[in-house]
């Protein structure tokens, strides 16, 4: 993967996939990460498929990797007892110095409940992958355009993903201002995951 976004000279950027289950993070884990920092700009994780419900104790070296190297963390969330949105805010409440992005902002649910942990909590942001347009929106209003990202992870259906966002976009332009769109499309993404 680190070869192919190689090749597109930093227009494309990578989150690094770990596996808590089986791996801590560690010397060797950082090493690559500050050799490789102009690619990997997170680290992402789907607890559900880790076996690992989200919690500072199972993810702890994770977390203080993230902290140690002013990397976000991007979360798989799902009301499944693995995922929880409210298990994100809890962990994001004790590494206030950490940025983490709720992707789905709760799949699977009317997104309400995650729309008010993200207001509440200055470390934590919605992604829109799979959200509907209208909840978007909804997001935008109730949170600010400084809270949502839109879809890290819209790639997830494979080569024809983005025909889902059809239209999408102009939707987005003629309900709010053009900062607030550039905020979703591409301001939060390159303040949060420090491009570089």
């Amino acid at each position: 993967m680190l070869q192919e976004i190689k090749k597109h000279k930093g227009e494309l950027k990578a989150l690094f996939w770990i596996r808590p289950y089986s791996e801590m993070a560690d010397r060797q884990l950082e090493n690559y990460l500050e050799m490789n920092r102009k690619w990997f700009v997170g680290l992402k994780v789907h607890p559900r498929c880790a076996n690992l419900k989200f919690s500072v104790e199972n993810y702890y070296t994770y977390l203080e990797l993230c902290k140690k190297l002013s990397l976000p963390f991007c979360i798989h969330t799902q009301k499944d007892g693995f995922s929880n949105i409210e298990y994100v805010y809890n962990v994001a409440k004790q590494y206030s110095n950490v940025n983490f992005i709720a992707i789905h902002m709760e799949m699977g649910t009317n997104h309400r409940n995650a729309m008010q942990y993200l207001k509440e909590c200055s470390n934590l942001y919605g992604d829109t992958t799979m959200v509907e347009i209208d909840d978007v929106i909804e997001a935008i209003r109730f949170c600010g355009s400084k809270k949502i990202l839109f879809g890290s992870d819209a790639v997830v259906f494979g080569e024809n993903s983005y025909r889902r966002y059809d239209n999408f976009k102009e939707k987005l332009i003629n309900t709010f201002r053009k900062t607030e769109v550039e905020d979703l499309f591409c301001n939060n993404a390159k303040r949060i995951f420090k491009f570089i």
